[in-house]
């Protein structure tokens, strides 16, 4: 899926005039806030946007109110690499968590 494909549905709820909504990203460089978006839902798009896994500071959006911008920082998105835990109760976990394991 795309960085648009995945932010589309999310901007719905921000900006819920359809044709703002269309306008934000058929000339992905317009301003959010002259499209409706107001401050409250910045802070509730970038709780929404972290949950995609992109962090993006207030501050950032401000700077850079545009679906282009939010779109470049979900396509940055990188799955974190698995870490290898013991599982409780098994040889070597005493080590992690103190138990006497088996």
């Amino acid at each position: 899926m795309s960085a648009f494909e995945t932010l589309r549905p999310i901007m719905e709820k921000y900006i819920v005039e359809p044709d703002s909504l269309q306008t934000a990203f058929d000339e992905p460089t317009t301003d959010l806030f002259s499209l409706g978006m107001d401050s409250m839902g910045a802070f509730a798009l970038l709780d929404d946007l972290a949950a995609e896994g992109a962090v993006i500071e207030f501050t950032e959006l401000v700077e850079n109110p545009t679906v282009e911008f939010i779109a470049s920082r979900l396509g940055l998105i990188r799955v974190a690499p698995r870490r290898l835990v013991t599982p409780v109760g098994t040889v070597g976990c005493r080590r992690f968590c103190g138990c006497p394991g088996r």
